[in-house]
């Protein structure tokens, strides 16, 4: 993380150091998590808005947080001393919070068609692919990349787009990712780079990337396993 934010340290005065004393300790998410938030810490987030931060307190010390959202809904992320992790989390599990673990987060992204950086995404994908036009600012000066966002808002559209997928399953592993997705004359028309089951269906939801000239055909099929795949909305 130090090396990819020095990187882009062009003319600005900044400096980057660790923060070895803090970790994320928790991230609330859900339409309840600001009012757990608020039980627990302290904290009013109701005049608080998208990314902001405010300050808040457990055990005497005190706590940043956060409104964003891991999955794209209602979300508190909290951070301070990490020695508090355990505290705040019996405390918001006190307030009927209930624990969940990383392949909880991964299915529920998933199926909320949020992308990851690294996973998802990288120094091949365009923003606007990614349908993420909110993460660019239209007022900002001189950016790296701002030739290629310009280009792309003349022309007024990207050929690839962020696409939810649900794949047919037989109950077996389809393999490692990514998945090529194919159409119906056995095209490659995009891709598949994050997929996870649900427990309770055993249906896999998944997310990539697919071609625009794909979006109208009537099927599309993995080239993996010879499973057939649908385009599904996401949230």
């Amino acid at each position: 993380l130090l090396s990819g934010l020095d990187r882009y340290l062009i003319a600005d005065d900044v400096e980057l150091e660790r923060c070895d004393d803090e970790a994320p300790l928790i991230c609330l998410e859900g339409p309840e998590s600001g009012a757990v938030a608020a039980a627990v810490f302290g904290a009013d987030l109701g005049a608080v808005a998208a990314m902001g931060q405010t300050a808040g307190e457990i055990g005497g010390a005190t706590v940043q947080l956060a409104r964003l959202s891991e999955i794209g809904g209602d979300g508190v992320l909290v951070w301070g001393a990490t020695d508090l992790a355990d505290e705040a989390v019996d405390a918001c599990a006190e307030r009927g919070a209930q624990r969940a673990g990383s392949e909880a987060l991964h299915y529920l992204r998933v199926a909320a068609g949020i992308p990851w950086v690294g996973v998802d995404m990288g120094d091949d994908t365009l923003l606007m692919e990614m349908e993420l036009e909110q993460s660019i600012s239209r007022t900002k000066g001189c950016y790296l990349g701002q030739e290629v966002v310009e280009r792309v808002s003349a022309r007024g559209r990207v050929n690839r787009r962020r696409t939810g997928f649900e794949v047919a399953t037989d109950g077996a592993d389809p393999g490692p990712l990514p998945w090529l997705v194919e159409d119906a004359e056995g095209a490659e028309v995009g891709s598949i780079t994050s997929a996870a089951r649900d427990p309770e269906t055993d249906r896999i939801l998944a997310l990539g990337l697919l071609h625009r000239k794909a979006e109208a055909a009537p099927a599309l099929r993995l080239r993996a396993g010879g499973r057939s795949v649908e385009t599904r909305a996401t949230s």
